[in-house]
């Protein structure tokens, strides 16, 4: 049996719970975790490896909402607004993802309603910068998302770069083919 830690100097790498979370292990061993260590992400990469995905873990948690509360008590999530490469939050990615369950969490816990994606270039891939969570749930998840997020205070007006409003992303118009979860 391999001890979590013993090959990283004791401490619990990011990349070691992120590695849980890929590998579904079950919620009792997260609650098991110790708290946070006092090491910060690059000495636990220089440790222990790097690491493929470039998610914040986060991002990678909202997949698991029986987790969150693990993660967030023991201090290693620290920031709910982190972004992903394309300004991407937590809060985008459930709703993104239909994760009620995350997306109530976040909110909960103080995600920003309103928070944008980062602007996207000229020529640059993915388009649709200036998105919000509105803008994720409106392309891709349920009713329930759409709704709580809207009681939470999510503005239906903001437009994405391209001019887009949640409306369009939910009928098609905004090119990205409509909401098919809805009917």
């Amino acid at each position: 049996a391999t001890t979590l830690g013993a090959d990283c100097g004791g401490a619990i790498p990011v990349t070691m719970i992120r590695a849980m979370i890929f590998q579904k292990q079950p919620a009792s061993a997260f609650a098991s975790l110790p708290n946070a260590m006092d090491v910060s992400d690059a000495t636990s990469k220089a440790l222990c490896g790097g690491d493929k995905d470039k998610r914040p873990l986060l991002h990678l948690a909202v997949g698991r909402p029986d987790i969150l509360p693990m993660l967030y008590v023991r201090g290693y999530i620290t920031d709910m607004e982190s972004p992903d490469g394309q300004g991407k939050t937590a809060l985008m990615a459930a709703a993104e993802k239909n994760n009620l369950s995350a997306v109530n969490w976040l909110l909960a816990n103080g995600a920003n309603i309103n928070a944008r994606t980062r602007q996207t270039g000229p020529g640059e891939e993915p388009k649709h910068g200036y998105r919000t969570a509105l803008h994720y749930a409106a392309a891709s998840a349920s009713l329930a998302v759409m709704t709580s997020l809207m009681a939470a205070g999510a503005d239906p007006f903001n437009a994405d770069d391209e001019g887009y409003r949640a409306v369009d992303y939910l009928t098609g118009w905004a090119q990205v083919g409509g909401n098919r979860t809805l009917s």
